[in-house]
């Protein structure tokens, strides 16, 4: 069975880049243009992994990823910054301790988002 990620972006671009690569590689996407829509689809496609953008309108990652821990406490989540306008790349240490299993900086290759989608996933 196909895993299925949550991606949660609000750059359209970097959206639709990522699910296709995603999905060009057997995984399964749901995507959400910021935490608010995430939050809702999350609830609704039990995904097996989350990765979400910080710096979004509406609700931004660091909320995600607090609302997502309490629901669930053990899922993967892969918190992805490119900084925004300031390139405060401070977010993804923020990302961690509010409870991101891991971090990226943007731009990244979707080869290494995949690799550590398995590793996270242990495949």
């Amino acid at each position: 069975m196909a895993l299925k990620v949550l991606f949660i972006d609000d750059d359209t671009m970097v959206r639709q880049t990522v699910t296709e690569g995603l999905r060009a590689n057997g995984f399964t996407v749901v995507s959400a243009a910021n935490g608010a829509q995430g939050l809702e689809k999350f609830s609704r496609a039990k995904p097996d992994i989350v990765i979400t953008d910080i710096i979004m309108p509406d609700t931004n990652g660091l909320n995600a990823i607090q609302e997502i821990r309490k629901k669930d406490a053990k899922i993967p989540i892969i918190a992805v910054s490119g900084g925004g306008r300031t390139h405060n790349m401070e977010f993804l240490g923020i990302a961690k301790q509010l409870g991101a299993t891991s971090t990226m900086a943007k731009p990244f290759r979707i080869t290494m988002l995949i690799k550590e989608i398995e590793t996270l996933l242990g495949r």
